[in-house]
């Protein structure tokens, strides 16, 4: 009888969702201490410890400090489905959570991970730096309605940079317009809306044209290694499965508008029915309650869950063993 092995996915979240409050806890219950990653990230960005350990759900003064330890996060979750043999058929991510998920596909060093991500902050944050940014969600409009709302107010500097869903839909522009912006969604009928305190314009025109300073610093300063699990983007949906659309991919991620119903529906589509969310809080999981289909998400809270089903401990013990037979 041939044996149909169930399909796996990681998600990697972005930096600037709340957290569970006690995820240095739960890492150590698999021997991870997130202390330790902290350490090595020293070396490139000064973490600040006392911030780090009074903020236990996230909001943390510097939005800088706030990426890396979002990263740092996931990269330690990873660590743990490793260690716990955990085969993914396919890894994807949102926003910033690209950086963990090459990391975890082995593309990427931790360090350099950290590297890439304080380049392009101050990047943007210096292209950027002749006004103030700030990023809104709005829940309970499609997105021609918010574009109606766009042209009828003239809001002519905010731009849709993520859609998690086809009623929920997150911004970014001017600080002035985004807050105006979102007063006028809800005299319209949205639901709710609301500004998210994260003021580097990722994913906009105001980006600038920096497609060829992060490819340089890319091909200089970092070693990128093909990736051992297929990486469905955030951007266009294709398959990153090589070190030239790795870079490709890093890239489109700074510069363009992503849409998260569409990666994970891609997901949904190759047949992974079980995903584990890598990184604090369980935003991801969340944000994907309004699409349809059939799937279960697991996150560090009930991880242990998912590592003591049967289920999951033949899937991977098959899949070790067809893999040590190719």
């Amino acid at each position: 009888m041939e044996v149909i092995l169930e399909k796996v996915g990681a998600i990697f979240p972005a930096f600037g969702a709340e957290y569970f409050g006690n995820e240095r806890e739960l890492l150590d219950l698999y021997s991870e201490s997130i202390e330790e990653y902290l350490k090595k990230a020293n070396t490139v960005y000064k973490i600040d410890m006392d911030d780090f350990q009074t903020r236990i759900k996230g909001d943390f003064s510097d939005e800088l400090q706030s990426q890396i330890i979002c990263y740092a996060y996931s990269c330690a979750i990873g660590n743990i489905l490793k260690k716990n043999d955990f085969q993914a058929d396919f890894i994807s991510f949102y926003s910033m959570g690209i950086y963990a998920a090459l990391h975890y596909a082995g593309s990427l060093d931790y360090i350099d991970g950290i590297r890439i991500i304080k380049f392009c902050y101050d990047l943007v944050r210096e292209n950027s730096s002749t006004d103030s940014f700030c990023m809104g969600i709005v829940v309970g409009l499609m997105e021609n309605e918010i574009y109606k709302i766009i042209e009828k107010y003239s809001f002519q500097n905010i731009e849709i940079i993520n859609r998690n869903s086809k009623h929920n839909m997150v911004l970014s522009g001017k600080e002035r317009e985004v807050t105006g912006f979102l007063e006028s969604c809800l005299q319209e009928g949205a639901l709710y809306a609301k500004t998210i305190n994260i003021k580097t314009p990722f994913h906009t025109k105001f980006v600038g044209d920096v497609q060829n300073e992060i490819l340089s610093f890319i091909n200089t300063e970092l070693t990128i290694k093909d990736p051992i699990y297929p990486i469905i983007s955030g951007y266009d949906q294709r398959i990153v499965n090589s070190i030239a659309e790795i870079k490709k991919e890093i890239v489109f991620n700074v510069r363009h508008s992503l849409n998260w119903e569409k990666t994970f529906e891609s997901m949904l589509d190759v047949g992974i029915k079980c995903f584990v969310e890598c990184g604090p809080g369980n935003s991801l999981n969340r944000i994907v309650k309004f699409i349809p289909g059939n799937f279960e998400i697991y996150n560090i809270r009930n991880l242990g869950n998912l590592l003591k089903t049967s289920g999951f401990m033949l899937n991977s013990l098959l899949k070790n063993t067809k893999k040590r037979s190719c």
